[in-house]
């Protein structure tokens, strides 16, 4: 009888050491999962990765303009307004008529001068002076050909001999009533383009795109350190 009882006190005494060291899983009782079900997780998982919001590219900041940049381009315009203007003021009928008289003062007086120095024909001064020139001209042309040394002293007498007959012709021509008169006309023509140039100059101040390109370029011109 004891030892019946012994025996069972040993049994239960080894029970109890067994189940207190005796792990049971935490999901022991569940199903073991299937092919299915471990898709169906995997297609959850990645359902939540595509609907995370995509991280937004930074903002590109917008390009800067220098200073230098804008008074180039503020410069750029003013060039262009100006041109503008101009282009306009040449086609006016007062310029156009100036410009043509002129042109017409500046023909007749090169037709006066060409027949003052054709009255010279004959003039020993000159004769020799034209001899001059063509043997001074010649000379150069030779030394350039063969290389010579002496070049630059040729070509300052060919420069003299020009100025002795350039001389000669502008005396005659001084003398010559026809071409006075030409170069009488051409000064008056001059001075008439002249005043309409200088209008052209104070009109375009109060121009409205003028007077708006010069603030531009004022404003934006660099400031010094």
């Amino acid at each position: 009888m004891n030892r019946f009882v012994t025996l069972t006190m040993i049994a239960l005494l080894v029970g109890s050491v067994g189940a207190r060291h005796l792990r049971i899983p935490r999901d022991a009782n569940a199903a073991p999962k299937t092919l299915a079900d471990q898709q169906a997780e995997n297609a959850k998982k990645q359902s939540k990765k595509d609907t995370t919001p995509a991280a937004q590219p930074a903002d590109t900041p917008e390009p800067t303009t220098s200073p230098s940049d804008a008074f180039a381009k503020a410069q750029a315009n003013l060039t262009q307004v100006e041109r503008r203007l101009w282009a306009n003021f040449e086609k006016s009928d007062d310029y156009t008529k100036a410009a043509t008289d002129l042109k017409t003062a500046q023909d007749a007086y090169d037709t006066t001068f060409k027949s003052s120095v054709t009255k010279l024909t004959g003039n020993p001064d000159y004769t020799s002076a034209i001899e001059a020139q063509n043997q001074a001209e010649a000379a150069l042309a030779a030394a350039r050909t063969n290389g010579d040394s002496n070049i630059p002293s040729l070509a300052i007498a060919v420069m003299e001999a020009k100025k002795t007959v350039h001389q000669l012709e502008s005396k005659a021509a001084e003398q010559d009533p026809e071409v006075k008169e030409a170069k009488t006309k051409i000064a008056d023509a001059k001075a008439a383009v002249d005043a309409l140039r200088k209008g052209f100059s104070d009109t375009i101040k109060s121009d409205p795109d003028y007077v708006a390109a010069v603030k531009a370029v004022d404003e934006s011109r660099p400031q010094k350190a």
